[in-house]
């Protein structure tokens, strides 16, 4: 957006110019004597506060640049080999079938209307950020899965960033930990998972 205003106001430039107009008259005519030289020189020094005048009265041009910074959305894949298996037996879907049927839910179109949504990939390491279409494409093939590692370098990467939810796509099985009583601590953002396992009988 470009604004032009006076770099003072209007009010205080027309009580300065008409200061010195005044100074400059009642200085002339109680000074000065009459006569073609003076008089020459007092017309040109009206002309000079008249120029100031118009000088001061030029708006000056201001461009103003608005950034709405969104709070961020982030969803984190799990690609490890256990996401390519289904359930339970005799299902032809699979967990990552899941996965990316969730990713194409409409949900995705009402965040993204308030907030930028930052996918990444995770197994044994964390991936480099990628576009949410992207998810399709990829293919579940690593060998180990580190949940509560992967999830806590993404807690260290958005520290100080206004982060309004997690989206955590994924088994549930970290090959590192030896408990899951992890994911019961209190962690910075509200996190968000769908169940990849059938109900228990």
């Amino acid at each position: 957006m470009i604004i032009y205003e006076h770099q003072m106001p209007s009010l205080f430039i027309l009580i300065a110019v008409g200061l010195a107009g005044a100074v400059a008259f009642l200085s002339a005519w109680r000074y000065l004597k009459i006569s073609i030289p003076t008089l020459v020189l007092l017309i040109l020094r009206f002309l000079f506060l008249a120029l100031l005048g118009w000088c001061m009265f030029m708006p000056e041009k201001k461009e103003v640049q608005t950034h709405m910074l969104k709070p961020r959305f982030i969803v984190a894949v799990d690609t490890s080999k256990s996401m390519s298996l289904s359930p339970k037996p005799g299902e032809i879907s699979n967990r990552w079938d899941d996965a990316v049927t969730a990713i194409n839910q409409p949900w995705k179109d009402v965040i993204n209307a308030e907030c930028d949504i930052d996918v990444y990939t995770f197994a044994s390491e964390l991936g480099p950020k990628i576009d949410l279409e992207s998810v399709a494409s990829l293919t579940p093939e690593a060998n180990s899965t580190l949940i509560r590692e992967s999830f806590q370098k993404l807690m260290d990467r958005y520290q100080g960033q206004n982060v309004t939810g997690f989206l955590l796509l994924t088994d549930g099985l970290d090959t590192k930990e030896a408990y899951d009583d992890w994911a019961n601590e209190p962690w910075g953002w509200p996190v968000y998972t769908i169940s990849m396992e059938p109900p228990e009988a």
